[in-house]
């Protein structure tokens, strides 16, 4: 019998007068195998709260058996209905389980184990994870399912036999245990293979180290740790309908809430998810993994909102420029040369062009984000913030990659797609983007597909998902 802490503590249900406040989760104290192994009996170093969550993510068998949970005081009982002997079967604990002075979480705890001690500890990192939400993991091999939970952006798994296993981890927002389309998922390169742990060279394992955490001591573990999953979203539907703006009788701004391309039909990009077209013309729009939509401008069968005046961010082109380029629908040039962009209590001046419909901005001799602002011929002023200036970054070449996909934000969760050839200057401000590379050249990319209600990577890419971290100069000395 076993117990495996990633993070553990002793606390008390009374804090001392006048100390500090109890910030430690519950601890294992023991587990006690009852009536032939069909209970289990936990102990732990403090009592536990009533309202504690004695199902996932409380408590949950690997694999999937079913159970019958009862708690009182510092005492959990377990009563396993049925438990295979061939198997290796492990109960594990997570933050359902709290304390009862201050509700601290239990992390996720391996608390008994039918598998040899000497198991493999895996942590896998989580891109872009929300550590406030409740992450799930489901491990695929043949009929079984093991499950495990996301902590501090991580998965920390043991207790797998060894074996080839199809897994991915999902951001459960709605709570019910299960995977949605709606919800971001995290998927591995590969199928994941876990070796016996006495299979792993040096190189391949932490030496079979102790783990430490808080004052109490984990049992003796081989460990690998895993490249990072990434976050996606699985797309399987054509473009939300937009929500539309109607400057003057003449134009219409179609707002969608992902980037889109114009398939047919007479339309103006703004941005990566603005259109402006005509009453009454009908468009066929793609999002970026190619599903299509029709949308017909009819003002007299569209809810509209109040039109407000902005200007527009197209990323596909300011990454091919040093200029600042912005659009915008008013159709008087403005005849100002100049702009000035405000930093604190400084001021920047610097060439500007402005057009019908377009504005160019000459870099400032500054870093940094500055506030300005832009007149229209209504008499409107559209306060902004923009990128004093922007920096050339040249994509790697790589004979694998035909075109690099960059994001602004996660990958394939919005936010602007910027396609590049391999080896390309792009121009781009301050900021951390994503990006991969692809083996064919192609305007729509759909890496996610649905097998069996599973998700999983279809169009493999020719590289991982790498990090682009784009500095001021100033900044970065």
């Amino acid at each position: 019998m076993t117990a495996f802490f990633f993070a553990s503590g002793c606390a008390s249900i009374h804090p001392p007068d006048g100390g500090d406040m109890d910030v430690d989760p519950p601890a294992l104290r023991s587990v006690s195998r009852l009536r032939k192994g069909r209970r289990l009996r936990l102990r732990w170093d403090e009592y536990l709260s009533p309202a504690s969550q004695l199902t996932g993510p409380g408590l949950w068998m690997n694999p999937s058996l079913p159970f019958r949970a009862s708690l009182r005081g510092k005492k959990i009982d377990i009563r396993l209905d049925s438990l295979p002997i061939e198997d290796c079967v492990s109960l594990w604990g997570g933050p359902g389980l709290k304390d009862f002075t201050e509700n601290n979480p239990l992390p996720p705890t391996l608390l008994w184990s039918s598998c040899p001690v000497e198991s493999l500890f895996i942590a896998v990192p989580l891109q872009e994870a929300n550590d406030k939400a409740v992450i799930w993991a489901d491990f695929h091999r043949g009929r079984h399912v093991y499950r495990f939970a996301g902590w501090r952006k991580h998965l920390y798994v043991a207790g797998l036999p060894p074996g080839v296993y199809e897994a991915w981890a999902w951001e459960d927002q709605d709570n019910d245990g299960r995977w949605s389309l709606s919800e971001p998922v995290w998927l591995p390169q590969q199928p994941l293979q876990v070796p016996p742990p006495d299979t792993l060279s040096p190189s391949e394992k932490d030496g079979g180290r102790t783990f430490e955490f808080g004052p109490q001591e984990a049992f003796l573990l081989q460990s690998i740790h895993l490249p990072p999953w990434y976050r996606w979203r699985a797309d399987t539907l054509p473009p939300v309908a937009p929500r539309f703006q109607v400057p003057d009788s003449a134009t219409i701004l179609m707002f969608f809430t992902e980037p889109v391309f114009l398939r047919g039909g007479e339309a103006f990009h703004l941005s990566e998810t603005v259109l402006q077209t005509k009453p009454h013309n009908l468009l066929i729009v793609a999002d970026s993994a190619g599903y299509t939509d029709t949308i017909v401008a009819n003002l007299d069968k569209i809810d509209t909102q109040a039109y407000t005046p902005r200007v527009f961010w197209f990323s596909a082109v300011n990454a091919r420029t040093p200029y600042i380029y912005l659009r915008w629908i008013d159709t008087m040039a403005v005849l100002d040369t100049f702009w000035v962009g405000r930093k604190g209590d400084s001021l920047f001046l610097a060439d500007a062009c402005f057009l019908p419909g377009e504005v160019w901005l000459s870099p400032l001799p500054t870093e940094g984000e500055v506030e300005t602002f832009l007149c229209t011929s209504a008499g409107d002023t559209i306060p902004l913030k923009l990128p004093a200036r922007k920096h050339p970054v040249s994509l790697p070449s790589d004979s694998l990659v035909v075109h690099w996909r960059l994001y602004g934000a996660a990958p394939y969760t919005g936010g602007s797609v910027i396609p590049a050839l391999s080896g390309e200057l792009l121009w781009l401000p301050a900021g951390t983007y994503s990006y991969l590379g692809v083996q064919q050249s192609m305007p729509f990319w759909r890496p996610v597909e649905i097998r069996e209600g599973h998700p999983r990577l279809y169009a493999l890419p020719a590289t991982s998902l790498r990090t682009l971290l784009v500095r001021d100069e100033l900044s970065s000395k």
